[in-house]
């Protein structure tokens, strides 16, 4: 499902900036085009429920790499459009982007695509999660029957 969630926040930003926008999804060591976006999954975590029910909870990351540093004004048009373009997307299935938000700051400790960007100075970092339920189909036959027995190795079947 994880390839399916970049799949899908892959193709709302190309939707949203066009067919000239350029989608990284993996680590680029030369050939690095400028702009550009990067799609990271930074965390990834599962809770079991009741009946087979399992929450997946999936941190990304998207990094837009401007082609010269942009003013903030212009960051924050791009942050604008990745909010509205991420809210649903279409991972085999439509999901929600929760918990959305964005650091213009050079504090975020992520691995960059190119050293050129690692201070964070210029880089748009818009985080999201993708969080989706599914429920296990398997069916574990616990018990086919039960004999009860009493201490002194006779039968019992009540009082």
């Amino acid at each position: 499902m994880t390839n399916n969630i970049v799949g899908g926040i892959a193709k709302a930003i190309f939707n949203e900036f066009g067919k000239d926008t350029v989608i990284y999804s993996e680590e680029v060591k030369q050939g690095f085009k400028y702009p550009c976006f990067s799609i990271t999954l930074l965390k990834a975590s599962s809770e079991k429920g009741i009946g087979g029910r399992v929450k997946y909870i999936n941190s990304y990351v998207i990094r837009y790499f401007p082609k010269e540093k942009l003013k903030n004004k212009d960051m924050n048009s791009i942050l604008k459009r990745l909010f509205k373009c991420l809210e649903f997307i279409d991972a085999k299935r439509v999901i929600r982007g929760c918990d959305m938000r964005s650091d213009k700051s050079s504090a975020v400790n992520i691995n960059s695509l190119s050293s050129e960007y690692e201070s964070g100075d210029g880089v748009l970092n818009f985080f999201v999660n993708y969080n989706f339920h599914e429920v296990s189909l398997e069916t574990n036959e616990l018990m086919r029957s039960l004999k009860a027995v009493n201490g002194k190795g006779g039968d019992y079947y009540g009082k």
